[in-house]
């Protein structure tokens, strides 16, 4: 599979030796994952040949409300990349303490950030946080209420979401 770089405007005070060296990790991350992935939940593809905008279907975890499920994700990938990490966003709706309703996540669940993280890596942290919700600083509180105070309720929607949206 070839790679296409249609890399976004940088900005003027980096070199293109240093851009040519971020696109070459990203096409190498991109090849790794997509052609041999490690593991069985997570696939990847670049939206329009862009390598800085990544589409992403990350299996729901097992045990979890959701299992079974496949969550469609959006990651934007800076410039900056790997010294910033990406932006995420859930192109399906999911129902979680950490998830808002516009599908996105709190961008401190990668902090601290270094460049020796990797995609997979938030790819990995994205399905713990599905598994294990940080409902002390949520960032949908009514979701996060339910989970601390009728987590029955909680799990049966969240079931019944990843059902319905996560196909």
């Amino acid at each position: 599979q070839n790679i296409h770089l249609n890399i976004p405007s940088q900005k003027p005070h980096k070199s293109k030796q240093t851009i040519l060296q971020m696109s070459r990790r990203l096409g190498k991350e991109f090849q790794q994952l997509s052609e041999t992935a490690p593991q069985d939940w997570l696939e990847v593809q670049l939206v329009n040949d862009n390598l800085y905008n990544w589409r992403v279907v990350m299996l729901g975890p097992e045990g979890s409300p959701y299992e079974n499920g496949k969550f469609l994700i959006d990651l934007n990938i800076p410039s900056e990349y790997p010294f910033k990490h990406p932006q995420v966003k859930y192109l399906v709706k999911v129902y979680h303490p950490n998830v808002n309703d516009d599908g996105t996540i709190c961008e401190e669940l990668f902090e601290p950030w270094s460049p020796q993280k990797r995609i997979l890596d938030v790819c990995t942290t994205l399905r713990t946080q599905l598994a294990d919700p940080d409902v002390e600083t949520p960032l949908n509180l009514p979701i996060a209420e339910i989970y601390k105070n009728d987590f029955n309720k909680f799990e049966k929607t969240a079931k019944d979401w990843t059902k319905k949206f996560a196909k």
